[in-house]
């Protein structure tokens, strides 16, 4: 998320707009501010369908939790608290498989929606109320049936600025998640293989 990288992910999101996607959940956690944020809150301020990573500590009964103000983004002091979702992965143990995913969490601030949530509202509000009306607290993640398309931003934005009207049907009334499946620190151990990117986590949950 240096400078460069983040005007990149703000110029992405701008484009995705364009292409009518169903819900666009952002897994990139903008820590610091830089010199010159103002794109960056305003794209994020007018894309009504966007969600942003919220991190939350667990209290010891394992059932309450709370906002980290150490690990959050800088854009919860810009943003209406509703742009930003729970991107907490549930494990068990430490080296433990991500096998389910919460759908809500209990704070002291009020129920905050986790990510795959937040995204479905976004996308289809009937069915994402029938999901919650079963009132599970944790839901398994059914990784081996779900396959994506993965597309990189040169995929969307060409060379010199222009958008790729070939991938429109792609993202058009679609959930899309950005984030990076490089990242080393991002990865985690899940139940039919030895570890993969939490954006990918995210997406098998929705």
């Amino acid at each position: 998320t240096d400078d460069c990288r983040r005007s990149d992910i703000v110029d992405l999101i701008a484009a995705l707009e364009t292409f009518s996607p169903a819900a666009i959940g952002v897994d990139v956690n903008f820590r610091y501010p830089s010199e010159d944020d103002t794109r960056m809150i305003e794209v994020f301020d007018a894309c009504e369908n966007l969600t942003l990573p919220l991190i939350l500590s667990q209290d010891s009964d394992g059932e309450t939790f709370q906002v980290d103000e150490n690990e959050n983004s800088f854009l919860t002091s810009w943003l209406d608290s509703e742009r930003f979702s729970v991107v907490n992965l549930e494990r068990y143990t430490m080296w433990g498989s991500v096998r389910t995913f919460r759908p809500t969490y209990s704070t002291p601030e009020g129920v905050i929606p986790g990510f795959a949530l937040r995204l479905a509202f976004l996308a289809d509000p009937e069915k994402a109320e029938a999901f919650t009306s079963r009132k599970h607290d944790s839901e398994y993640i059914n990784y081996p049936s779900r396959t994506f398309e993965v597309l990189e931003p040169g995929d969307i934005i060409n060379e010199d600025g222009s958008l790729d009207d070939g991938v429109k049907n792609s993202i058009c009334g679609r959930v899309v998640i950005l984030g990076d499946l490089d990242n080393s620190k991002d990865v985690f151990p899940v139940p039919h293989k030895e570890m993969m990117p939490g954006v990918m986590i995210h997406a098998h949950c929705v």
